[in-house]
C-alpha cells in the first residue's frame, strides 16, 4: 500500500496510542517502560504519549531522536523524502539531531522542525528571520535544519501536517 492509504491505531504498553500510516513501522523491545520507553519508527505516526516524567518516551528516526515530556505530535521519516519532520500539537518536545547531539531543540506548540535528510553539517534557521547571503563557494553554510509554523487548511483550519493521519 502507498504512504496515506490506511492507518493502523497502536496501544503501547504505557497507555500511549500511535496511528500508524501505511508503509510505516514501529519497534520496540519487550522491556519498553521499565526504565525508558524507547521506539524507533521508520514512516509515519501521529503520537499521543501519556506523561510520566520518571520514564522518558523517545522516538529514534534515522536523522532526529525526539524526547517527549507527554504530548501529541507527528514524526514524518520515510527513508526515501529529502526530509524528516515532527510537527507540535500539544506539550513540548526535545529534538536532537544525530549528527550534533549536544545541540537541543525545543518546540512549541504549532511548531515544526524540518530536517534535511542528507546532510552532514547542520545550521539553524528560524522561519520569518531574514536568510543570510550564501558565499558561493561555501554551499556548506546552507541551513539543513528550519523550525517553523504548521499550516492550516483553510477550510476547516485543519493542520496540513498531521492530516495524513488524522484524515
Amino acid at each position: 500500500t502507498k504512504p496515506g492509504s490506511r492507518r493502523t491505531q497502536i496501544q503501547l504498553p504505557d497507555g500511549s496510542s500511535v496511528r500508524l500510516d501505511s508503509c510505516s513501522t514501529l519497534t520496540y523491545d519487550k522491556n519498553f517502560g521499565k526504565n525508558i520507553r524507547e521506539v524507533s519508527l521508520t514512516g509515519e505516526a501521529f503520537f499521543d504519549v501519556t506523561k510520566d516524567s520518571s520514564h522518558p518516551f523517545i522516538i529514534h528516526t534515522n536523522v532526529i531522536d525526539i524526547k517527549v515530556l507527554g504530548t501529541a505530535f507527528n514524526v514524518k521519516s520515510y527513508p526515501g523524502d529529502p526530509n524528516t519532520e515532527t510537527s507540535l500539537i500539544r506539550g513540548k518536545v526535545e529534538v536532537t539531531l544525530k549528527n550534533r547531539a549536544s545541540e537541543k531543540i525545543y518546540l512549541e506548540p504549532n511548531e515544526k522542525l524540518v530536517v534535511a535528510n542528507n546532510s552532514s553539517i547542520v545550521n539553524r534557521t528560524l522561519v520569518n528571520q531574514p536568510e543570510q547571503p550564501v558565499n558561493k563557494t561555501d554551499i556548506s553554510s546552507k541551513p539543513t535544519y528550519a523550525v517553523q509554523r504548521v499550516t492550516y487548511y483553510p477550510v476547516d483550519s485543519a493542520i496540513i501536517e498531521t492530516s495524513c493521519i488524522d484524515n
